[in-house]
């Protein structure tokens, strides 16, 4: 349908076919969601940090699927006459404080570095996504209610509330990580409010209501596809976030547990001797920073895409 305004003046010519809408003339003002998801995804893969940083993830997700097939040994089977023992032909990454594999041990834990922060943004997403829309949109005294909750769990430190929540719940990967996606849910929130309310005043949202289009519909089809963009650059900086919080509720024990390796735990192990085998730190170090930058990377490499793909 079609809402034509005079030449002297009133509305632009918007025009709403099926579940996309544009404004005539290009600009800022056009919003096509599969046009602009091909665009930003051309644009990302010109970006060379980004695709490496992306194709570090699929190493890292393939070797994580495939870890039985790709580990040269039991991550768990433990040699105790060859413990903290440097690189050698057998084990290439050495050994720990009990003998085991360093290596598959880091094989093994990739999949816990990939599958912890997909949980807690997952249970993020599920929390604030839904409430941000709501509130961007209906506003009143919910959102100022769901505003001031957020601001109180942000003005609390991630990390103090993450070790509340493991308190109340107890230890284990699965509650550790929905105390993070609790605690990171605030952020998800004040960004999905904030880019609903600046969509829900386009003209083709507006055009949508008028002809009838129900709220769902209108946030499913019109708003949750053209504020996709920040969600996705908050999503991607929230994995390595929640890697980082993995890891450090894995090294005070209250994460993944024994003996279940995370490249937190093997921190912990490696740093109860980092006198006898100081080496012993990097592999898990190193795997960590690298999985963490390159999470952040392709964050920043997106919203800069984003950003770009806006002021043309």
């Amino acid at each position: 349908m079609s809402l034509e305004a005079s030449p002297s003046g009133g509305p632009a010519v918007v025009d709403v076919v099926g579940d996309e809408a544009t404004t005539p003339g290009g600009g800022p003002d056009e919003f096509v969601p599969l046009r602009t998801h091909r665009s930003v995804f051309r644009r990302l893969l010109g970006n060379r940090a980004a695709v490496v940083s992306g194709a570090f993830l699929i190493l890292l997700a393939l070797a994580a699927l495939f870890a039985p097939l790709i580990a040269p040994h039991d991550p768990n089977k433990q040699d105790l006459l060859n413990v903290l023992q440097g690189p050698s032909g057998d084990a290439l990454l050495g050994t720990d404080n009990k003998g085991r594999d360093v290596l598959s041990r880091i094989i093994h834990a990739g999949r816990v570095a990939l599958m912890a922060p997909l949980l807690a943004v997952s249970v993020g997403v599920v929390l604030g996504v839904p409430a941000g829309l709501f509130a961007g949109t209906t506003r009143g005294r919910i959102d100022r209610i769901l505003g001031r909750l957020a601001d109180t769990i942000l003005s609390i430190p991630p990390l103090v509330m993450a070790l509340a929540i493991v308190a109340i719940l107890g230890p284990g990967l699965t509650n550790a990580m929905l105390a993070i996606g609790i605690v990171y849910s605030p952020r998800l929130f004040r960004v999905t409010r904030g880019a609903t309310m600046s969509v829900s005043e386009e003209l083709y949202v507006d055009a949508s209501r008028s002809v009838g289009c129900s709220t769902p519909r209108l946030l499913w089809a019109h708003v949750l596809p053209n504020i996709s963009g920040p969600l996705l650059v908050q999503i991607s900086l929230m994995m390595g976030f929640s890697l980082l919080a993995e890891a450090s509720l894995s090294f005070l024990g209250l994460g993944i547990q024994i003996p279940d390796a995370s490249w937190g735990s093997m921190l912990r192990d490696a740093y109860q001797d980092k006198f006898k085998a100081p080496y012993a730190v990097v592999p898990p170090g190193l795997a960590m920073t690298l999985t963490i930058l390159s999470f952040n990377t392709l964050g920043d490499a997106l919203r800069d895409v984003i950003t770009a793909r806006r002021r043309e």
